[in-house]
């Protein structure tokens, strides 16, 4: 869905002011409108009111700024949607966000547990959405309330995902109840602290997935999660509090960590000026995913199939074809292996390949894993190699 940028304009309503084009701020005498946005200072981030495909309901939202199509990363009234577009927006003392509708009923969004006698309230270029003194800079220690403390489903760079020890904050996760539906959903991704720290994501009381203890590099179930030309990330641990976190190498690319409604922990990324449209992925592979490729492994244990997609009846190169197009889609294989002609139907994997391994003898089957198309050469010239050690193939190399 695309959101139409309106014209920021005055909201005539007793002495409230005009909010500039473009601005990144409202304050106690401004309202923010239905209709009108705030833009963060360097064009990265905007805020208004929307509404997700299949639904007339309005949410305050906000939403990278230079993809086209409505790319929500936190939503403020997610359990209290309005019914029409009559919502605006207010800070009112000591620091304190309200939504105001048609009956002036308020949906209140924030507390304020430190009083700001001039507060503003400002859209920072990392997406973070703040409360803060008039007069004080965009550091954390003048921040009276910040939207990266209360995540909806989305990991941005720069945002915890922990607890703070002396206060008891807990940042984490939780996924939308479906795609047009923004409220609390089934699954949250949390660190859970108990012990030594690992992430896990859980449904209700039944952890679905664990990434295994932190060991200095990355989770140690996350054999994929490397130092890349992306994004670099670690683990805080002290007495006083406990994240994990990542930040962008490159700021020209765009980056997000996302708990889907289905359970399924992806990575969304995009760049290359490309902001039109991105390739999702768990792990960057490739600027551009449709230079992927697979490579195939036999004798495999195939991975934990809860976040997958089958065919029965799917031919097998429809199957490879239909994987390489979806930018999520990590691995294929032959959904049933019976019968005399090889077997028959799809069975994709979109994330993790979780609880995979190789199997002795004939026991495993074939899975078809996607790779970098750096990695597909590098695989192709190691095989040749192979190949012409063995006196498969025979094959020279020519100078001037």
């Amino acid at each position: 869905m695309e959101v139409p940028k309106a014209p920021l304009f005055l909201l005539s309503l007793l002495c409230f002011s005009v909010i500039s084009k473009a601005a990144d701020t409202l304050t106690k005498t401004q309202t923010l409108a239905d209709g009108d946005t705030l833009i963060s200072a360097g064009g990265n981030f905007e805020m208004g009111f929307f509404s997700p495909e299949n639904t007339k309901n309005r949410y305050l939202g906000i939403w990278y700024n230079k993809i086209s199509n409505c790319t929500v990363v936190w939503v403020a009234n997610r359990e209290t949607p309005l019914i029409d577009r009559s919502g605006v927006l207010k800070l009112v003392d000591p620091g304190i966000i309200i939504i105001l509708n048609s009956s002036n009923d308020t949906v209140r969004i924030t507390t304020a547990s430190t009083p700001a006698p001039n507060p503003v309230l400002k859209l920072l270029d990392s997406g973070n959405l703040v409360v803060k003194q008039a007069n004080g800079d965009d550091s954390e220690s003048n921040f009276v309330w910040q939207s990266f403390n209360y995540p909806c489903d989305t990991l941005l760079p720069g945002m915890k995902l922990g607890k703070d020890f002396v206060t008891g904050l807990e940042r984490y996760l939780s996924s939308w109840k479906s795609t047009d539906d923004p409220a609390r959903g089934d699954y949250i991704y949390k660190l859970d602290p108990q012990g030594y720290p690992q992430a896990i994501i859980r449904r209700g009381s039944t952890e679905t997935y664990r990434s295994g203890p932190w060991n200095g590099l990355r989770f140690s179930g996350r054999a994929n999660q490397k130092v890349n030309e992306y994004y670099k990330f670690g683990l805080v641990f002290n007495d006083k509090e406990v994240y994990f976190y990542y930040d962008l190498v490159n700021p020209s690319l765009i980056s997000e960590l996302v708990l889907d409604s289905s359970g399924l922990l992806r990575r969304n990324q995009w760049g290359n000026g490309d902001w039109a449209s991105g390739c999702v992925r768990r792990t960057p592979l490739s600027s551009d995913c449709n230079r992927d490729g697979f490579i195939k492994y036999p004798g495999i244990k195939l991975p934990d199939t809860r976040h997958s997609w089958f065919n029965e009846s799917m031919r097998f190169k429809e199957c490879e074809s239909l994987c390489l197009k979806n930018c999520s889609c990590t691995a294929y294989s032959k959904l049933n292996i019976s019968g005399d002609g090889g077997g028959s139907g799809c069975l994709m994997w979109f994330g993790d390949l979780v609880d995979i391994r190789q199997l002795s003898g004939q026991d495993g089957q074939d899975i078809y894993i996607r790779m970098a198309s750096s990695e597909l050469r590098k695989y192709f010239c190691r095989t040749l190699k192979l190949l012409a050690d063995l006196k498969l193939v025979r094959f020279c190399a020519q100078t001037d």
